[in-house]
């Protein structure tokens, strides 16, 4: 940064400072400067916060070591503890980076909104230089408000303008466009920041409040990096209504890459994510509950487990957070429950599905049968029964003799141990699809 004491290093070879020597100085202007003690004490409430965040962590691991007993599921979820603390501190870093760069805009605000530079540029009040061209152009320090409605250019009355339709940049410009540190303020937003080709271009703090006043406890602060008035890089938006934090990556204003969102101080979902949702492996902590597996959309959707404080799992596939297809549920009695659920449910808990032709109520014609099993019928039905009975599975001498299923035509199903035809043992399999040969005709 250039001194303080020579300005005349801000400008271009060649270039003039004009300066009025009279001073002024605005009421309206002074609600910019006090923003920055709002800010300092803002940022430091959330140093405070995630220092709070790091000391409730390591109380989580303590009670963690409690539960998890068996040491190779408690090495996995210390080292998750041990991650969350990092990300903590690294949010805390973010905190106190921001709240260095607000300190340092709000500072350079106050010293350069207060000259009235002998310019014909309008709306505008700061420092200029006189470009080969014989255009006077913004250039280093000042203060510009606009009404948005009809362009930053163009002049209007303020008298006849709502307050809140007004726009207000302070801070660096460079050859006419914002570039340098600045502060933006426009309705129920204030953004700190760094800004490049006119747009805010690197890293920045949002304060969005609850009204256009901005005033009081900001309602939503993101801290990161943003590129052409977007968020994009890594960074953290912390939601004050819900109490959620999220960090992470983003592109193009939209989370994307690795990040994790914590609702609160004990529950949090990380892994990669695609237009603000989960997709692919990720990883889902409650209180009572810990999600692992294949997510879509931010929930279990594929191969994934659920493991319960009482010793309860879930393993097999997913659809929504629920068992659906084969799956595993082990209790905490230690009884195991296997086979093919649906919606979360074992499938002889679920009635049989028909969709298709009927007549008299009955399936009747072209149609599709989804058994308890999860089996399915597809193809012709004749009154309620499917065209052909089917076995899968070992036969000797043309006789069902072994580990096989018979699905027969009116839906009923025979799952088990044959010996000469004759089920002798009742077994549970996979689910089976019968289609008849002229399905499709």
């Amino acid at each position: 940064m250039a001194d303080e004491d020579d300005p005349e290093e801000y400008l271009p070879l060649g270039a003039e400072i004009v300066d009025s020597e009279k001073s002024f100085w605005e009421p309206a202007l002074q609600p910019y400067i006090d923003e920055r003690h709002k800010c300092i004490w803002a940022l430091g409430e959330l140093n405070n916060r995630y220092a709070k965040i790091i000391f409730e962590l390591k109380a989580i691991k303590d009670f963690v070591q409690d539960w998890f007993r068996v040491p190779d599921k408690f090495y996995v979820f210390s080292r998750t503890m041990n991650n969350a603390v990092r990300d903590a501190w690294s949010a805390r870093e973010l905190a106190l980076a921001a709240s260095t760069e607000a300190k340092e805009a709000a500072r350079l605000a106050e010293k350069f909104a207060m000259s009235e530079p002998v310019n014909n540029i309008t709306n505008y009040r700061g420092q200029t230089y006189l470009r080969e061209d014989g255009v006077r152009v913004k250039h280093g320090y000042g203060v510009i408000r606009y009404n948005d409605d009809i362009g930053e250019d163009e002049e209007f009355d303020e008298e006849e303008v709502d307050e809140d339709d007004i726009f207000t940049y302070s801070g660096q410009y460079e050859d006419g466009e914002r570039s340098g540190r600045g502060i933006w303020t426009c309705m129920n937003v204030i953004f700190r920041g760094s800004f490049s080709a006119g747009e805010s271009n690197g890293y920045g703090v949002s304060m969005i409040y609850e009204d256009n006043s901005r005033t009081g406890s900001a309602k939503g602060i993101y801290l990161g990096h943003g590129r052409n008035g977007q968020r994009s890089g890594p960074g953290v938006d912390i939601n004050n209504e819900d109490k959620s934090t999220f960090s992470g990556n983003w592109e193009s204003h939209k989370i994307s890459g690795l990040g994790r969102l914590r609702y609160d101080e004990y529950n949090y979902i990380d892994g990669n994510w695609i237009d603000d949702g989960i997709d692919g492996e990720g990883r889902e902590v409650f209180e009572n509950a810990v999600c692992e597996g294949k997510f879509k959309r931010s929930q279990l959707n594929g191969l994934g487990k659920v493991r319960y404080p009482d010793g309860e799992l879930q393993i097999g596939e997913f659809s929504d957070n629920k068992l659906h297809g084969l799956s595993k549920a082990v209790f905490r009695d230690g009884s195991v429950l296997e086979g093919v659920f649906i919606d979360g449910k074992p499938c002889r808990q679920v009635t049989a599905r028909y969709v298709g032709e009927t007549k008299d109520d009955k399936a009747h014609g072209i149609g599709r049968r989804v058994l308890s099993d999860g089996s399915i019928q597809q193809g012709k039905f004749s009154e309620g029964l499917f065209e052909t009975d089917l076995y899968d599975g070992e036969t000797l001498d043309g006789q069902k003799c072994g580990r096989g299923k018979l699905v027969k035509r009116d839906g009923s199903i025979e799952d088990g141990l044959w010996f000469e035809d004759k089920l002798v043992k009742v077994c549970h399999e996979p689910p089976i699809q019968v289609t008849s040969p002229d399905a499709t005709k």
